[in-house]
């Protein structure tokens, strides 16, 4: 079961990869080819290395669990390259050099895969359950696509837009997990989506909502802090520079304990106990009234 879930996560993040590639390609064709790099290479590598191991096996007996092993060697080296390389038009032949070498293989087996089931009708009167998946995750993409350039465009139809963007997440996080879908939103405006066990698809969902919650309590504190900040700030600012020291302030300032007597100019003569201040004490107070003057007076201009 395990093994049937790994290989069904690989082609579901396989096609969902190759689907969005071939959208980059229609948008902006001048960006398909690119030079390959070391990742790319790497890949390569293994495609050839994994296809020969595979024959080798398959020679041998029909040795089909060390083919097997040597196919999943393969999966997890076009798993990181995904992961290494995100952007949709990267590796978008090689990649399909993969699919077609892996859905071969599999089809040696007798297995249909996620890679060719979409191609596929399930009988002459009814649709499989990843073409229904597919069908509905395109016009989701569409609509979602729509909604966004409204919401960007503002206007009238801003807060419609805002309405079907909600709507296309509930769909995404609460109605499909409920069915075994799970959809995973691109920035290329292509999701990728899978059909697992709806337990594991819910609790997956269950988490994201958990985590995007905290994010949003974080986001709320950061910015009740940034707010008190810039609250005090405001508030000294309108402290003139011949009151700051006084009693009154202390907590304003972060002041501990209160200064003793001031001067005429509300400079402290003397520490809380009533010890007269040194020279150099008073010299530092000063250059604090005369920042605070700047302050005020900067406050004054805003």
């Amino acid at each position: 079961a395990d093994l049937e879930r790994r290989f069904g996560a690989f082609e579901a993040a396989l096609a969902a990869r190759l689907r969005e590639a071939d959208a980059a390609a229609d948008a902006a064709p001048q960006e398909v080819l690119h030079r390959w790099g070391d990742q790319e290479r790497r890949l390569n590598d293994a495609l050839v290395d994994k296809r020969a191991a595979v024959h080798a096996a398959l020679l041998d007996c029909i040795d089909t669990p060390s083919a097997v092993k040597r196919l999943e060697q393969l999966i997890r080296a076009a798993n990181s390259y995904m992961g290494e390389m995100p952007q949709p038009q990267r590796g978008a032949t090689l990649l399909h050099a993969v699919a077609r070498y892996y859905r071969r293989v599999m089809g040696a087996f007798g297995v249909e895969t996620a890679l060719d089931a979409a191609g596929a009708a399930g009988s002459a009167d009814s649709a499989t359950p990843l073409q229904l998946t597919e069908a509905v995750s395109s016009f989701r993409d569409t609509v979602r696509s729509i909604a966004i350039e409204a919401k960007r465009s503002g206007g009238e139809g801003a807060g419609l837009a805002d309405e079907v963007l909600r709507v296309c997440d509930a769909l995404r996080d609460e109605s499909l997990p409920a069915l075994g879908v799970r959809i995973e939103d691109r920035p290329s405006g292509v999701a990728q989506f899978a059909i697992d066990e709806p337990q594991r698809v819910l609790a997956e969902a269950a988490r994201r909502r958990e985590v995007a919650a905290q994010a949003e309590a974080a986001k709320a504190a950061r910015a009740a802090d940034q707010a008190a900040r810039e609250a005090a700030e405001a508030a000294r600012a309108s402290v003139p520079p011949s009151e700051m020291f006084s009693p009154a302030h202390d907590g304003l300032f972060g002041r501990e304990s209160s200064y003793g007597a001031l001067d005429a100019e509300g400079i402290p003569l003397e520490d809380a106990t009533g010890e007269p201040l040194s020279k150099s004490q008073r010299k530092k107070l000063v250059k604090l009234a005369q920042k605070q003057a700047k302050l005020v007076e900067a406050a004054g201009r805003r």
